[in-house]
């Protein structure tokens, strides 16, 4: 120390010191969470001092900041990994949810071209676009179990990178796959879509024809 540097004194140093600490831990976590952390450090600050060295409450005061700081961070990687996996639930909800009414809707026209094919109306075009949205929605089935599949290991680099400092996009592989399914949803439904007007074209021209046919075979004309 310097000749004629007078020392702090010992409150002034702990308030410095809590100060400190109430800074770091704000940045690494909650409010609340630091709010505790720093009455109690303040605490143990101030019964240190009353006992022992500043020097020796110093270097306590640093360890316990060092242990809060990594609390803190844990805390972090919790969340990222909790949020990754609640989210990828709800997009998996969404998405299980628009197959099943595809699939439905897809059951009902196929059943609805089998029965006009057996009255005659040619079904040729939407029985092609039915292969394509049943093509599309296994499509659609297999990204969002491949996306599934992903969540464990990306939850996993969420947290490992959440200390990192150059941090990784961990739901990456995630939303590749939740967007392929996605794509592969919006394909099915044009393709349904496509395949309900191009029967009822085919019902409606079939209807036209009938009265023209059953008056040739009564007239002979």
């Amino acid at each position: 120390m310097a000749s004629g540097t007078q020392p702090l004194p010992k409150a002034i140093e702990a308030r410095i010191q809590n100060r400190e600490e109430m800074r770091d831990c704000v940045s690494g976590g909650s409010t609340t969470d630091c709010a505790g952390a720093a009455m109690q450090n303040r605490e143990e600050m101030r019964d240190c001092v009353s006992g022992g060295s500043t020097t020796d409450c110093a270097g306590a005061a640093m360890q316990n900041r060092e242990e809060r700081q990594a609390e803190a961070r844990e805390r972090m990687e919790e969340k990222r990994s909790e949020i990754l996996k609640r989210m990828s639930e709800q997009m998996f909800k969404r998405m299980e949810a628009a197959i099943e009414r595809l699939s439905k809707l897809s059951d009902r026209t196929q059943s609805r071209i089998e029965k006009l094919k057996e009255q005659g109306v040619d079904t040729t075009k939407s029985e092609e676009l039915m292969k394509t949205t049943r093509t599309k929605i296994s499509e659609a089935k297999a990204a969002v179990e491949a996306a599934k599949q992903e969540v464990g290991e990306a939850a996993s680099i969420a947290d490992a990178s959440a200390s990192s400092t150059k941090p990784v996009d961990a739901g990456k592989p995630v939303r590749e796959n939740l967007e392929k399914a996605r794509v592969a949803i919006t394909a099915a439904h044009k393709a349904l879509v496509s395949a309900i007007e191009s029967l009822k074209a085919s019902s409606a021209l079939r209807a036209k024809q009938a009265p023209a046919t059953s008056t040739e075979a009564t007239t002979g004309l």
